[in-house]
């Protein structure tokens, strides 16, 4: 398929009117108020938890802890994707319990949960529970968790260390260090970062005691994944775990999992038989929500004399926080040793990655996951080994790259690009930057303004597997297309209609995309990991084939026509042009009369398709460019070019906007954002958008994006993924560029984020 027109857009007139539908509209009338009794240590015994005066107050219903929960046969939430097994890997699992019962191990962890019929009665009852601590030290930051005397979270993990992933060649590494004219080394740091999607969580959690069903409506990235995580800790079959999703306000990864307040809210719904409704305020949205990066990171790159690159040694340190969560450990081990590679020809390789446990909020899945601080450990490296060597920083990416040529090209790390031009987009991005302007104004800057220059060379290893599900349903007068994904600013209303309308040959109207009910809808792994399009595109094309197939054979039996006689255009199979013929609607009709038909054509023309998406491997080239205020420290992004390699595009409207999206993202990360822990006491010090600098528009410039596909070969519509290519680009991007200005003034690397505080500091010392 090539690049198409964008799509007349569906969702947009109903969410700018302010029509959009979000968990926390729904407001049944009989729905319970609740209010979770949050931590204040961030490591601490429960000596003794006592609601008696909580229960008193007026119009409370009832307060539940732990215990009660228990006796409902719920049990904490498991990690779905631990450690891959390996040599050298060992995990530890740490469940995430819905209310602490002997021990709290973060600030804002819930101890207890009170049920109201007004919210007020609910936060009075809460604050009359009466929670005895005995404090214990807390661990702050992978140094303090992993120092000798720090204190355990949890029994059995010696040294708090949650897991341990190995990958590559540690013989052929150290071989090629020993060869090496030059050896760069370095440690990145990489702080926490909140994700703070405009909407904050909220659940409408209920219990039919008739048929023992439990139904959670709430944001989430694929009602299908929520369930799997959600229904074995409640104790039921997914099938007693319906799950609902209504329009989602942001994302960001933080959607992707289950939390301890889903299964304490469902369980209150069963002791309580009502309804019962909860949205987070902001500052427990900062405290509670998962958060992301959160890396401490020892790299070495080995180059020969002419500058090839021979080997790439990384030994990173995660702050897991105190759970696992669903993903969090596969995500710093995974995901971030494939994106070591880059689009480098590097022959050994070798990574280590020791997740440790702390007393933090956890850590889950982040804008890009992995593939982000993965591609910005080898760019810094590329940018040091090329000033501290005397290479030029491009010509030793451009000398080192794969080219397209070799594709599909097995990497230093065992899996297979499919495709990609490296080069091209490397080139195609210098092409809109005059680099001897560049210098020339930097020149003419003087000393008061230092300005830089940074580029990202990138591979983004995007989802795939697991399965994805499509289904085509024939309505009266509509086909609905049931897909497993969730549209988190992803535009899925917009591009599976059009999609299956044009699959279909017939107008957009007939279509209706149907998504986020897993009673009804397909099954799916979400809108994770730059996976929608990919996966769920895929689905469709499926499940268009299969109907069309069954539709040509009863056509020919109804027109007793041979099936390759038949023409299909515009919803409608005839024997000529001119002839009637029957529509869709119509064999539908018949099929499901099933009159005198054989088995296999009755029961109407509705379509499942089941595929196992593969791996995809977005790839491009961003340049920033920003300019220091010397006295100040303040850091001002100037301009910023992208080129884009996302395969086959569906919609280059909506692929812009996630490069947009994502880039915006990685800025904030780079400049100002993180999330700070006071060393000593535990809290979160930045726990409010007075103190959590998030990017504002004014600290962002017109994107200049641009896109150079080549079709992906690991699927039939030659798709890659695309949302998460411009955090992975800017991150690296960014920062090479403030380090590139402060070079400068002699110094050699800044870790993020590049406030003006630490870019003064850095220039002063």
């Amino acid at each position: 398929m090539a690049a198409v027109t964008p799509f007349a857009r569906v969702e947009d007139g109903r969410l700018v009117t302010g029509q959009g539908r979000f968990t926390a509209d729904l407001a049944p009338r009989d729905a319970l108020h609740a209010v979770f009794l949050r931590s204040p240590h961030a490591h601490a015994r429960i000596l003794s938890l006592t609601l008696d005066d909580a229960r008193a107050v007026p119009d409370v219903v009832a307060v539940i802890d732990a215990a009660a929960l228990e006796k409902l046969g719920i049990r904490p939430l498991a990690e779905t994707n631990p450690v891959p097994v390996g040599p050298g890997n060992a995990f530890h699992s740490a469940h995430w319990p819905a209310l602490a019962k002997e021990k709290v191990r973060y600030v804002g962890e819930a101890v207890a949960l009170v049920l109201a019929d007004t919210l007020n009665a609910a936060l009075d009852a809460a604050d009359a529970v009466a929670v005895e601590y005995e404090e214990d030290a807390a661990a702050i930051g992978v140094d303090a968790a992993l120092a000798p005397a720090a204190p355990r979270l949890h029994d059995g993990a010696c040294g708090n260390i949650a897991s341990v992933f190995c990958a590559g060649d540690a013989d052929a590494v150290a071989s090629a260090f020993a060869q090496a004219a030059h050896v760069v080394e370095a440690r990145l740091e990489l702080p926490r970062v909140v994700a703070a999607p405009m909407e904050p969580r909220s659940a409408l959690a209920r219990f039919d005691a008739a048929d023992g069903v439990y139904t959670l409506t709430a944001p989430s990235q694929g009602v299908g994944a929520l369930r799997r995580h959600l229904a074995p800790a409640l104790g039921v079959a997914p099938e007693a775990l319906r799950v609902l999703t209504q329009d989602v306000g942001g994302a960001f990864g933080v959607r992707a999992v289950g939390y301890p307040e889903h299964l304490a809210l469902l369980g209150a719904a069963r002791l309580t038989g009502r309804a019962i409704r909860w949205t987070a305020t902001r500052l427990e949205a900062m405290m509670c929500d998962t958060q992301g990066r959160g890396m401490s990171v020892a790299a070495r790159l080995a180059l020969d004399a002419e500058g090839n690159f021979l080997a790439f040694d990384v030994d990173n340190r995660v702050d897991l926080g105190a759970y696992n969560t669903s993903n969090a450990a596969f995500i710093a081990s995974n995901n971030f040793a494939r994106s070591l590679v880059g689009p480098y020809r590097t022959p050994a390789i070798a990574a280590r990655v020791t997740c440790v446990f702390s007393n933090a909020a956890p850590v889950a899945a982040y804008r890009g996951a992995g593939r982000p601080e993965g591609n910005y450990v080898v760019e810094r490296l590329i940018d040091l080994a090329a000033r501290r060597f005397g290479f030029d920083r491009i010509d030793l990416r451009r000398r080192n790259m794969i080219a397209a040529d070799a594709m599909p090209y097995a990497n230093g790390l065992g899996f297979s690009y499919d495709s990609g031009d490296f080069r091209a987009c490397l080139d195609a991005a210098l092409a809109r930057v005059d680099r001897d302007d560049f210098e020339t104004r930097r020149r003419a800057a003087g000393q008061d303004r230092l300005l830089g220059l940074g580029l990202c060379c990138f591979v983004e290893p995007a989802g795939g597997p697991p399965q994805e599900t499509a289904h085509l349903r024939f309505g009266d007068g509509v086909i609905f297309i049931d897909v497993g994904g969730q549209s988190i600013g992803t535009s899925h209303a917009t591009v599976f209609r059009a999609l299956a309308a044009r699959l279909l040959d017939v107008d957009e109207a007939l279509c209706d995309v149907r998504q986020g009910d897993s009673a009804r809808h397909a099954e799916g792994a979400g809108s994770i990991a730059s996976r929608s399009a990919v996966a769920n595109a895929q689905a469709v094309d499926d499940a268009v084939k299969a109907m069309l197939a069954k539709a040509r054979r009863l056509a020919a039996l109804l027109l007793q026509a041979a099936p390759d006689d038949l023409i299909y255009a515009r919803g409608l199979f005839t024997l000529t042009e001119d002839d009637r013929g029957l529509d869709l609607f119509e064999l539908d009709r018949a099929s499901r009369d099933g009159a005198n038909l054989p088995a296999d054509l009755a029961g109407g023309l509705d379509a499942r398709a089941v595929i196992a998406a593969k791996p995809t491997f977005p790839n491009g080239c961003h340049i920033a460019e920003v300019e220091i205020d010397r006295a100040t420290g303040q850091v001002a992004l100037t301009r910023y070019v992208s080129v884009d390699d996302c395969g086959v595009m569906l919609d280059e409207t909506i692929v812009a906007g996630q490069i947009h999206g994502g880039v915006a993202q990685a800025v904030g990360e780079a400049l100002c954002e993180v999330a700070h822990y006071d060393r000593d006491s535990g809290q979160l010090v930045s726990a409010s958008f007075m103190d959590y600098a998030m990017p504002r528009a004014s600290d962002l410039v017109a994107f200049e994006t641009h896109e150079r596909p080549t079709p992906c070969a690991s699927n039939p519509l030659g798709l890659k993924g695309a949302g998460e290519s411009g955090t992975t680009g800017g991150l690296a991007a960014v920062m090479n560029a403030v380090c590139d200005a402060l070079a400068t003034v002699g110094v050699d690397h800044l870790d993020m984020p590049a406030t003006p505080e630490r870019v003064w500091t850095a220039i002063a010392d």
